[in-house]
């Protein structure tokens, strides 16, 4: 044997094989395990808004055991990356725990810690780019195929592991027979328990729960597949080509298709129309920095066009710099010059709006409660910003990429998002209003129903230093609904979160007064 050649592995005897497992063989089997043990969990504590403790730990678990499955097969060392995803992916699930709330924090946390496992997975093998910016994009687009790629691989790392010599054809048949049996005993059964002696003769058994336990079983057979084939892939390296910086380099190449003037004259009317509109509504717009509302509008109102509608601007202005950034042709230094100074002008143009809109939704919480709503829009119009000043910098340092420094920015401002308390900040933000007099009046019931528990701590202030009897009565009634809900007997333990744990510290066993 060569001193450079790895020796083949050997199998592992098992009791009454004729043959035996390998050790990959084994590792299969014991990752489609857990993949299937962490997916029905998941189908247990679904939906999650209601159980953040639940959710943190599936992410943990789930996390810790994939990192071990790719290092007993071979994964290469972790680098940047690698523990960037991992620490993201579980801040996307501590957020869920830190702040509670209701279901409005579940599709962002629950998206962006699906995100971040993929690109933990595809990065344990040392299988990604190694950089922000369009490989980035395409590391995630590769590891959603991944999920797919290997899907069947998990059926038989389960009822034929390699090196097993088993028939999986004679053994799926009879394992489908006994499930099928099973249900049938149990609808038939259903059905015949109207007898009463009959009914005495079966176990006690509640038949919604086996239903129940039948169902989440079918969900989570498929969402264990999907975990399983997505580390499968990528320590297969099954698109090794997908996310190279050369791919991509030619990829764009191929992209600068339009000619200039059909790009470029479309956004010169665009750009004119824009310099009417600013002349035209210059009053309208300074309002929105003095603090002053224009007549015939109302707070809300002023605020709600002005985001609305930048919305639509943003977008359009985002895919005319995409039009001629990416697809126009390459025609000189000239048409380059005439490239930057279009994309520029776009840009200045919407960083306009931009501030318009900012200062129209200031205005707004200003005059009214700060809630998660206005919160998340002034971020988004903020990450805007910033997006449209990466563009203008990228045009004038050729060094500077836009899209690189556009993405840490987004993965920077949801990375605070989720480790901050933002809902505990949006009660003290209304609190302190409040109190200190700039608002005359408080929601007491928003922050019951919105914000949850994590409004206790300044609610429980609130009732203290408020002089308003009907104020500090609303306030009272919200905090004994808190307190009931923390002493809630029906409450597992995945339902548990850092506030409801904060409002049993804080109001259990505790008078108001």
């Amino acid at each position: 044997m060569e001193m450079n050649e790895i020796p083949e592995q050997a199998p592992v005897e098992l009791p009454g094989e004729p043959g035996g497992i390998t050790r990959r063989g084994v590792l299969e089997l014991v990752f489609a395990c857990f993949a299937l043990v962490c997916a029905y969990f998941f189908t247990c504590i679904f939906p999650v808004a209601g159980r953040p403790l639940g959710f943190f730990v599936l992410a943990a678990v789930l996390l810790a055991g994939t990192f071990a499955a790719a290092l007993l097969l071979g994964g290469a060392k972790p680098g940047l990356f690698t523990y960037g995803a991992l620490v993201f992916a579980l801040a996307a699930a501590f957020c869920r725990l830190l702040n509670g709330g209701d279901a409005f924090d579940l599709a962002p946390c629950f998206a962006a810690f699906g995100v971040a496992y993929l690109v933990f997975a595809v990065s344990l093998f040392d299988n990604h780019s190694k950089r922000l910016g369009g490989t980035f994009l395409l590391d995630i687009a590769k590891g959603f195929a991944y999920m797919f790629l290997s899907f069947a691989r998990f059926f038989t790392s389960i009822f034929r592991p390699e090196g097993s010599r088993r028939s999986s054809k004679k053994l799926l048949p009879v394992i489908g027979g006994v499930v099928a049996a099973a249900i049938l005993i149990v609808a038939v059964c259903s059905l015949l328990s109207y007898d009463a002696h009959f009914a005495d003769l079966l176990p006690k058994i509640d038949l919604e729960d086996v239903f129940e336990i039948i169902l989440k079983i079918s969900f989570a057979v498929p969402i264990a597949a999907l975990v399983f084939s997505l580390l499968l892939s990528s320590e297969k390296r099954m698109l090794p080509g997908l996310s190279t910086p050369e791919t991509a380099e030619r990829a764009g190449a191929k992209l600068h298709v339009l000619p200039l003037l059909l790009t470029a004259l479309p956004i010169i009317g665009v750009l004119a129309v824009y310099a009417l509109f600013f002349v035209s509504q210059w009053a309208y717009y300074v309002s929105a920095f003095t603090h002053v509302l224009p007549e015939g509008y109302s707070a809300a109102e002023y605020a709600r066009e002005g985001f609305f509608n930048l919305l639509v601007v943003a977008v359009i202005n985002a895919v005319l710099i995409v039009l001629v950034s990416v697809f126009t042709k390459n025609t000189g230094k000239a048409g380059e010059t005439m490239r930057r100074v279009l994309t520029i002008a776009l840009s200045l143009a919407t960083l306009v709006l931009i501030a318009t809109a900012i200062s129209k939704m200031l205005l707004y919480i200003d005059r009214f409660d700060l809630t998660r709503q206005r919160l998340i829009a002034t971020i988004f119009l903020a990450f805007l910003a910033i997006a449209f000043v990466a563009v203008i910098v990228s045009q004038l340092v050729r060094r500077v990429k836009a899209l690189p420094v556009i993405i840490a920015a987004g993965l920077v401002i949801l990375f605070l998002f989720f480790v901050l308390p933002v809902n505990r900040s949006i009660a003290k933000y209304n609190v302190d209003a409040y109190l200190s007099g700039k608002h005359k009046t408080i929601d007491e019931y928003y922050l019951q129903s919105e914000i949850g528990c994590a409004a206790a701590p300044e609610l429980l202030r609130l009732y203290h230093e408020a002089e308003d009897p009907a104020v500090r009565e609303k306030t009272e009634s919200v905090l004994n609904a808190f307190r009931a809900e923390a002493t809630d007997g029906a409450l597992r333990w995945y339902e548990l979160s850092i506030p409801l744990l904060q409002t049993r510290r804080l109001l259990v066993g505790k008078p108001l007064g």
